[in-house]
């Protein structure tokens, strides 16, 4: 059938794009059908492989305070300006 044909020539083609593109060559299917058909003839599209995080090697392990005031941290999720009307966030 024509999804196989596609599906050869366009391999990162899903169910969603094959359906697209047989609407645009003048088939009137359902894409509820094209992906029963897709589905049956035991097409489907390779997983990507997921990857390592390199950075996670990379990672410093957290500093343990000596005594107090031995490590300063600094949070600037939470900012405020002066204006007029009082403080904005």
């Amino acid at each position: 059938m024509k999804i196989r044909e596609i599906t050869l020539t366009r391999l990162h083609y899903g169910y969603r794009r094959v359906h697209v593109q047989l609407q645009r060559e003048g088939w009137r299917d359902n894409h509820k059908r094209v992906y029963r058909l897709y589905r049956d003839q035991g097409l489907s599209l390779r997983l990507k492989r997921p990857r390592r995080n390199k950075a996670a090697k990379n990672r410093q392990p957290l500093q343990q305070a000596n005594h107090p005031k031995h490590i300063w941290g600094m949070d600037l999720s939470r900012m405020r300006f002066l204006m007029d009307e009082g403080y904005a966030c």
